[in-house]
């Protein structure tokens, strides 16, 4: 199916083009109004109808639903596309076709996604002391794409045929690597570090305790609730726990790794004194790379992979290794020379995040800045081993605690895997070229995590080596890893495509959500190599070849004047457009230069669930809402499209990306609802500098807290703002979330974007 736009219209069942008779006349030009182009609302809204139980397809994966749309996965032979999503569900037969469009084929992989309650966890099984069948040439593992033979299989990758001794094929019910498309297999020792069964996995929490730490609360607040969030430490239940499985650990005072129920004691009255010890402190210059490789040495001593969860406040400056010297190069940001900021002071801590990660050993960094504190350097040591960067700028226990205490107890519970080595592999005539993520690459076919937790993806490109000859292409994530428990396992992700010479076919099924995630994911890394305005041009250039390949290929007959879009790919020039806008991008020297990098180390390891929201924003209008005493609310509001055109000044409404959440009220808005929700009789009483929205009992404020905590889970634990109508606060916010709409001299409008990239279509067509 394809839309029509900017033109004539054409004949009645070739095309489906929007009405040319909602444009405008303005001096004889014609004004396209907003209200005339491709709505992400409008395809959200209509996907709905996918919700609920899906397939994931047999012998060929099929076409998910969109992320925003809830559904449950029935895995059939291809795994749950929370697990691998690929940018094409269907494989040109020759690498031509890929570079004629310009499509790419790369496949999103979050091998421990988090499911919905709807969804099973992959099953494990052990095979016993023969451990998994593969195929003897390539290595593949048995998945339901290979050919059975009584004692033998043909590698659906590459065709060779394996004789098996002791392998029982007719098994179907308890052999789930020939009918899943995800599953577990218990490792045998060949697959463990020195042949033996690893331990049990430790975690090392290491607090900065300087003046710094206590004058913004962090610490003291930090010891009086630390017990209480390490409870949430992840257990595992479920098929092939050991017997005598005991609770992950956590450090002591002594530097002895104990159970969690052993340990409780000490680390009680450890908590209890280290605010004592150290409120008098008025050490400010603090360390971090001794620190971090003390704790390397105790997990490396103790012979077990763990997490190191690092809590600092400022620059490392102390005559230390790794002593950091501060730098101001704001006034960069948003110029051509930006890409100088973003390079690391020294390697050393690259270098100690290599040495990590071939430990096991994962590196969390929270840090609680008021100034510079480096994170293109100090970054470094997460974005190697697989870790995460929380950052709370200004924090302030009384205004940023509870997130803060939420953020980390939300983290420490992820299900989480440790020392982690992936690999894909494809069917002969495909292979993966390259790879995004947070992780180490000592050759060209393993990424090694230390570990790999729900919230983290990463990407690969996949490109031709020759003419395919199959009617199928496989693809086949295997990752090798350490349970919560101490189990070495494999966790096999399996996906089968059809291959296509037809154009319409590559097209129709393009998933525009994981090529949107792709996408942000190459502007991130080009605009830190080449600059933005390279950047853009490459991504534009990109978008206007993909749709101009679609108008010769599909659409032949089509007046040169109209510009015609695939169903399946509407929205990309809404979407790359919306990726120039984000502050990873685009943002100037209105933040900072540590701000900029956390956010592109942030999308280093995004899932496509969470990169949509962050690139086009749900916008919802809540003040219509209520909710009595006794009443239930299952539903979010109905969205609206992230433009100002579209906010009405009479209400209030909800504007959300995953990271940050507004609260922005109309400066109309009903004054009974300003009243109910915030105490005051007038918006310019309300208290926006908290950002916390008040706990009151009416219809009202109930709906608001009810429509807040049905948000899908943010990649981040929210930062409310409240914002009113010409305030202070608003010009951030446009710029920030309404992505429609013009942003700088150097950000266009969707209309203005649509037109640019129209007029490049036209130059290459012509």
């Amino acid at each position: 199916m394809t839309s029509g736009l900017f033109g004539e219209t054409a004949a009645v069942g070739s095309f489906a083009p929007w009405d040319p008779r909602t444009y405008q006349q303005v001096h004889g030009t014609p004004e396209i109004t907003p209200n005339v182009l491709p709505s992400a609302v409008q395809v959200i809204n209509d996907d709905y109808a996918r919700s609920g139980l899906w397939s994931t397809g047999f012998p060929n994966a099929e076409m998910p639903p969109l992320v925003s749309t809830f559904s449950f996965s029935r895995d059939e032979g291809n795994c749950n596309p929370k697990f691998m999503r690929t940018t094409l569900y269907v494989v040109p037969k020759t690498g031509g076709i890929l570079k004629e469009t310009q499509l790419p084929l790369a496949v999103s992989i979050s091998p421990f996604a988090e499911l919905n309650i709807y969804e099973k966890e992959p099953p494990v099984f052990d095979f016993g002391p023969e451990g998994p069948t593969r195929c003897k040439r390539c290595r593949a593992y048995m998945c339901p794409f290979m050919e059975i033979g009584e004692r033998s299989f043909r590698c659906g990758f590459c065709h060779t045929i394996t004789q098996v001794k002791t392998a029982d094929f007719t098994d179907f019910k308890n052999r789930p690597d020939l009918r899943l498309g995800a599953f577990d297999m218990v490792a045998t020792n060949e697959y463990c570090k020195n042949g033996r069964a690893p331990k049990e996995p430790a975690f090392l929490i290491m607090i900065d305790v300087s003046n710094n730490s206590f004058s913004n609360g962090m610490l003291p607040l930090l010891c009086h609730n630390l017990e209480k969030i390490l409870r949430n430490l992840p257990r595992e239940a479920g098929q092939l726990e050991s017997a005598d499985f005991q609770e992950p650990f956590v450090p002591m005072v002594d530097g002895l790794l104990l159970p969690y129920s052993e340990a409780l004691p000490g680390l009680r009255a450890a908590l209890a004194e280290i605010p004592k010890i150290f409120s008098q402190s008025r050490t400010t210059e603090t360390i971090l790379q001794p620190v971090v490789q003390a704790g390397l040495d105790a997990l490396k001593c103790a012979d077990r992979a763990g997490k190191l969860i690092v809590f600092s406040t400022v620059l490392p400056t102390y005559d230390a290794p790794g002593k950091l010297k501060a730098k101001n190069q704001r006034s960069l940001l948003g110029t051509d020379k930006e890409k100088g900021a973003f390079v690391p002071q020294e390697d050393s801590y690259t270098k100690l995040g290599e040495q990590c990660v071939k430990s096991g050993v994962t590196v969390d960094l929270l840090l609680f800045p008021n100034g510079f504190i480096d994170v293109a350097t100090i970054g470094q040591l997460s974005a190697v081993t697989g870790g995460s960067i929380f950052k709370f700028q200004n924090f302030s226990a009384q205004k940023d605690g509870i997130r803060m205490l939420y953020e980390l107890q939300r983290h420490v519970s992820k299900k989480i895997a440790f020392d982690c080595i992936a690999r894909v592999r494809t069917s002969t005539g495909i292979r993966p070229i390259t790879f995004t993520g947070s992780f180490y690459m000592e050759n060209s076919t393993d990424l090694e995590f230390a570990t790999i937790d729900e919230n983290k993806a990463f990407l690969t490109e996949i490109e031709h080596d020759d003419t395919l000859k199959d009617e199928a292409a496989l693809i086949q994530t295997a990752v090798l890893y350490t349970s919560m428990t101490g189990q070495r396992r494999l966790r096999i992700l399996n996906m089968c495509l059809p291959v296509t010479s037809d154009y319409h076919q590559v097209y129709r099924l393009a998933d525009p959500e994981a090529l949107t995630a792709f996408m942000l994911k190459q502007a991130v890394q080009l605009n830190r190599d080449k600059g933005s305005a390279e950047m853009k041009e490459s991504l534009s250039s990109r978008c206007a070849q993909i749709l101009a390949t679609y108008r010769e290929k599909c659409s032949e007959g089509a007046p040169l004047g109209q510009l015609i879009l695939p169903e399946s790919l509407k929205l990309m020039p809404l979407y790359v457009n919306s990726i120039f806008k984000n502050d990873a991008i685009s943002g100037g020297s209105e933040m900072t230069v540590d701000d900029k990098v956390w956010q592109m180390e942030l999308i280093r390891g995004m899932r496509t669930e969470d990169v949509m929201p962050f690139i086009y924003p749900r916008v919802m209008p809540i003040s219509d809402f209520q909710i009595n005493e006794k009443e239930e609310m299952k539903e979010l509001p109905k969205l609206v499209r992230a433009s100002a055109d579209f906010l009405d000044n009479t209400k209030a409404y909800l504007i959300d990306n995953g990271v940050v959440l507004f609260v922005w009220i109309g400066a109309a808005c009903p004054q009974t609802w300003v009243q109910d929700v915030f105490g005051v009789s007038a918006t310019n009483q309300i208290d926006t500098e908290s950002g916390l929205i008040p706990e009151k009992d009416n219809a009202h404020s109930r709906a608001l807290r009810r429509v807040i905590q049905l948000l899908p889970r943010g990649i981040r634990q929210r930062k409310t703002f409240v914002v009113v109508e010409k305030s202070n606060l608003e010009p951030w916010m446009k710029k920030l979330l309404l992505v429609e709409d013009k942003s700088g001299a150097a950000n266009m409008s969707y209309v203005d974007y649509l037109v640019y990239i129209h007029r490049k279509i036209r130059n290459l067509i012509s």
